[in-house]
């Protein structure tokens, strides 16, 4: 019915390395409620040269709650590509 993460808990899907290798994507069908406390997050990152981000993929029919410092977020270290979408 429902997903939580609190306490720092995460789930995260990155890359690294000096060659293209893009971030996996996260799909998370939480049911009715996503709910993100107390520094909890869910993110795609790559720090590869010329790689993507992941996409984050989020189901949740009637709510997504983020509180204290939680996110959810994509991102690129690299010179080249593009952080990842959140739907």
């Amino acid at each position: 019915d429902q997903a939580a993460l609190s306490d720092r808990a995460s789930i995260t899907a990155s890359s690294t390395g000096t060659t293209a290798g893009n971030a996996g994507t996260i799909s998370l069908n939480a049911g009715r409620q996503l709910r993100l406390h107390d520094h909890a997050f869910i993110t795609t990152a790559t720090e590869s040269a010329q790689a993507n981000g992941g996409n984050i993929e989020i189901q949740a029919i009637d709510l997504v709650r983020l509180v204290n410092k939680s996110e959810i977020s994509t991102s690129v270290k690299g010179a080249k590509g593009s952080g990842g979408n959140i739907f």
